[in-house]
């Protein structure tokens, strides 16, 4: 008795934050912006970056490729310093070489690095930065009771469907398959209006 699964153990302990609570920098929006050319240095401008308008380098001239941030924008209690660098890890694949950045605590590859206000993790206290796992980070949808899950999954197959949203959070439908969809993939996602408990993302996209 008392164990972890007979009781609300953890009924007072307070939620994780999510991702949506932090500032991103994420290294897609900073590739577009300045794109990484071997032996060569790219400059670029991020004008809708959650800090402001950035400016982007990224040096691949000598060395290890290195991205850096330059901004003297504010937001709330962060700040981009006058510069601000991470170095980036590239890996090859199918499809050619892909980067990640590297996270300022502790070094594994990431898509993206957060600005954190305070950190509980020792390691990320003073860097200001971090990944994912390093903030203890969730995602908004880890959050989710079951039944928010099946009400947004059922509110998804429907716009897919050709629904309508008429209010938020309502969306109608006319219960006919939409122009140039394939009876398969309609029938799919009927059974999964039928049933959201189940998901098979495998047969959307085939028929």
């Amino acid at each position: 008795m008392g164990g972890r699964g007979s009781t609300r153990w953890g009924r007072h302990r307070p939620p994780r934050p999510t991702v949506e609570d932090y500032s991103i920098l994420s290294l897609r929006r900073l590739l577009v912006a300045a794109p990484v050319r071997e032996g060569f240095r790219t400059h670029g401008q991020w004008a809708t970056s959650p800090f402001g308008p950035v400016e982007v380098e990224t040096d691949a001239a000598d060395g290890p490729v290195q991205v850096t941030v330059r901004s003297r924008l504010r937001k709330q209690s962060w700040h981009i310093p006058a510069d601000l660098s991470f170095w980036l890890i590239g890996g090859p694949t199918p499809f050619g070489l892909r980067w990640w950045l590297a996270c300022p605590a502790c070094g594994q590859r990431c898509l993206g690095v957060y600005c954190c206000g305070r950190a509980a993790d020792a390691a990320v206290q003073g860097l200001g930065w971090g990944c994912r796992r390093c903030l203890g980070l969730t995602y908004p949808s880890q959050r989710e009771t079951q039944r928010r899950r099946r009400e947004r999954r059922r509110f998804r197959v429907l716009a897919r469907l050709g629904g309508t949203v008429v209010e938020p959070g309502r969306i109608e439908w006319s219960g006919t398959r939409p122009k140039r969809m394939r009876r398969r993939t309609f029938s799919a996602l009927c059974q999964v209006l039928r049933n959201p408990g189940i998901s098979r993302p495998c047969e959307f996209g085939k028929g």
